[in-house]
């Protein structure tokens, strides 16, 4: 039986998308319903593997598949609502970060914060630039009190 418990752990850990997990839930499903592993065990596979692909259900027909695997999991008892609705919102948030006009607004973002760190460089550069100034503009006007007061001297 740990053998068996072992390979679970297997396949939970290699499964990568809704239809591996269509198939793992198959599997053990057929193993509780045979009385080879015990309900606590059929629950953290199933859970487990719902937790695991959640994330990465992108497609539609993916997350047709997905739903269906979540109603027949709360059918079957493994999983409950609160279960439920979190894998649910999973699948449906991997799903729209999936989106093209998501991807395009992430670009964007990219664009606009790239643009934003030239411009602060720009600022930082011109606030240099205006400190030199305004060093300069004091230094004129010492040298220019001091011919003032030069020629003050000389009349």
């Amino acid at each position: 039986c740990s053998l068996l418990n072992f390979k679970c752990e297997e396949l939970m850990s290699i499964v990568e998308d809704v239809h591996q997990m269509k198939l793992l839930y198959t599997c053990i499903n057929c193993l509780f319903n045979t009385n080879t592993i015990n309900q606590e065990d059929c629950k953290r596979y199933i859970s487990g593997s719902l937790e695991k692909v959640s994330s990465s259900t992108t497609c539609r027909e993916a997350i047709a598949v997905f739903k269906q695997l979540l109603d027949k999991a709360k059918q079957d008892g493994i999983i409950s609502d609160n279960e439920y609705y979190s894998f649910e919102s999973e699948a449906v948030v991997a799903r729209v970060g999936a989106a093209p006009f998501v991807r395009e607004i992430w670009k964007s973002i990219h664009n606009i914060q790239t643009r934003v760190v030239a411009l602060e460089n720009r600022v930082d550069v011109l606030e240099k630039r205006v400190d030199v100034l305004d060093s300069k503009v004091k230094t004129l006007q010492q040298v220019s009190a001091n011919i003032v007061e030069s020629l003050k001297l000389l009349q």
